[in-house]
């Protein structure tokens, strides 16, 4: 995939947090400034603190996880994970998280996506207060002090996350089924086959080998032609494409026909009704 030519530009906090061209819009000075100033608005004094597997996102997370722990903030880093772990981290120990992704965008972009404290989205409040606070220190250059800093991860936190996945369906739900699994060279390369072997299906996995500049490149999610070839060829039951931070999911049928997220949400929604698991026998989309 080329690399295009993209110039500078200001960047605005939104509900997804932020995105730009690592190198040029997203540099260390830029993200240690975001993470002093949302440090002191998260609502917690721990963060967890993520990344998928761009080339840009060791040196992103650690200039990151400086300007919390300049603003006060103990960092648990999680290394290279799905986005929905970080939020689960969050969710039990009660803290703040953070991820270093730019999603779905392709290898030369990143961004970060803050959740406060219980992994839960920014309100509208929290939103612009960090806004503002950002626009008040918009770089902080130097490397402040932080104790004990390595890229490896905090697998307890991750091992938790992939129980509550398993857990939340019946036990061996996939057995017997053979499953095609598009990983997009991204943060469920390490985590989704196995997760899906522990269900009882017989998984292939494709585009689980993320070199920091293949992720997303003619895969996963937003490109799921590769995908539904395999599945025909292979004769597999089903497959799914992750995005390069596992937060997104297409899943595809035994013919190669896209499921999308709509169909997604009635299958998951008709399960858990019938487990006597959907609180008011209701789905809430956005």
């Amino acid at each position: 995939m080329a690399e295009p030519e993209v110039p500078p530009a200001g960047l605005r906090f939104g509900t997804d947090g932020i995105r730009g061209r690592a190198g040029t819009r997203i540099v260390d000075p830029v993200v240690r400034a975001l993470g002093r100033s949302a440090a002191d608005l998260l609502d917690s004094d721990r963060v967890f603190l993520g990344r998928d597997t761009r080339e840009s996102g060791p040196g992103l997370s650690r200039a990151l996880a400086e300007g919390f722990a300049a603003g006060g903030l103990e960092v648990v880093q999680m290394g290279v994970v799905p986005t929905p772990a970080v939020a689960h981290a969050a969710a039990l120990e009660g803290a703040a998280a953070a991820m270093v992704t730019a999603s779905h965008n392709p290898w030369w972009d990143n961004g970060v996506k803050l959740f406060s404290a219980g992994g839960l989205k920014l309100d509208d409040a929290q939103q612009a207060a960090i806004q503002a606070a950002w626009d008040a220190l918009p770089e902080l250059e130097g490397s402040p002090g932080l104790e004990r800093w390595s890229d490896d991860p905090s697998t307890d936190a991750v091992h938790r996350w992939v129980d509550a996945v398993v857990g939340s369906v019946r036990p061996a739900a996939l057995a017997g089924l053979a499953v095609v699994v598009d990983c997009a060279n991204g943060a469920t390369s390490a985590i989704a086959g196995p997760a899906l072997e522990r269900l009882g299906a017989d998984v292939t996995v494709i585009h689980s080998e993320p070199d920091g500049r293949n992720i997303n490149d003619a895969c996963g999610s937003t490109q799921p032609a590769a995908l539904q070839a395999a599945v025909t060829a292979i004769g597999a039951d089903a497959g799914l494409a992750f995005d390069g931070d596992g937060d997104r999911v297409l899943a595809v049928g035994h013919d190669g026909t896209l499921v999308d997220g709509d169909d997604l949400l009635a299958v998951i929604g008709v399960d858990r009704h019938e487990r006597g698991l959907l609180p008011g026998s209701t789905v809430v989309v956005t």
